[in-house]
């Protein structure tokens, strides 16, 4: 069973441009309850995403000609991963809690 930093990397995350503002993490964790979370692990999950998006979108963009219009939306999926407040600067701001 993988620990639970695995799931919960989600929550204050920014994947998908979810769950990254302060209010719904509060709310998320009201209901959850109270827990210990490991933050090496939490960062460390948070990357590990980050490559397999990276690497799924590089081989969507790069290797594939059938997107159509999907690709311009892959695209600006990919760029909003490096976005103040997205999926990069959040995994970073993990690692500096450390």
């Amino acid at each position: 069973m993988a620990p639970k930093e695995r799931d919960l990397m989600f929550i204050g995350g920014g994947v998908a441009n979810a769950w990254n503002q302060p209010r719904e993490v509060e709310l998320f964790y009201k209901g959850y309850g109270e827990t210990d979370l490991n933050r090496e692990n939490l960062a460390y999950y948070r990357h590990e995403r980050i490559v397999e998006d990276m690497a799924i979108y590089g081989q969507e963009l790069l290797l594939t000609t059938t997107a159509g219009e999907d690709r311009a939306i892959m695209y600006t999926h990919f760029m909003d991963m490096f976005e103040p407040n997205g999926v990069v600067d959040i995994a970073f701001k993990t690692d500096e809690a450390l």
